[in-house]
């Protein structure tokens, strides 16, 4: 477990702690999903076309990308509660990187013209 899974958990769980049904979820990923409930393999294929070549998949850097798509990833799990699906990380790396545009469109619009 790095600091990128420990800290997108604690966030996560803060996040949900006004809702008991999601919250309940994020907790029982771990007795839910069997012997790998984050799903190595499949986090060790995940990429962006923005990564370099070297990188290793989601979960291994520790960087604040890094947490931004394991908070996107555990928050949306603990919204649908299917576990950690090729799909589920798919939609949580370009959820990340949508909300990342759409940041970059706010300061840019700030600044005026």
């Amino acid at each position: 477990m790095n600091a990128a899974v420990l800290s997108a958990w604690a966030y996560v769980a803060g996040l949900l702690s006004g809702n008991e049904i999601r919250l309940a979820r994020h907790y029982a990923l771990a007795d839910t999903a069997g012997k790998d409930p984050l799903n190595a393999v499949e986090l060790a294929r995940a990429r962006h076309r923005t990564d370099p070549d070297t990188y290793r998949g989601l979960g291994f850097r520790t960087d604040p990308k890094e947490r931004g798509r394991m908070v996107e990833l555990l928050y949306l799990q603990a919204e649908e509660g299917a576990g950690i699906t090729r799909r589920a990380i798919e939609l949580a790396i370009a959820k990340y990187h949508a909300k990342q545009a759409q940041l970059e469109v706010v300061k840019v619009e700030a600044r005026g013209g």
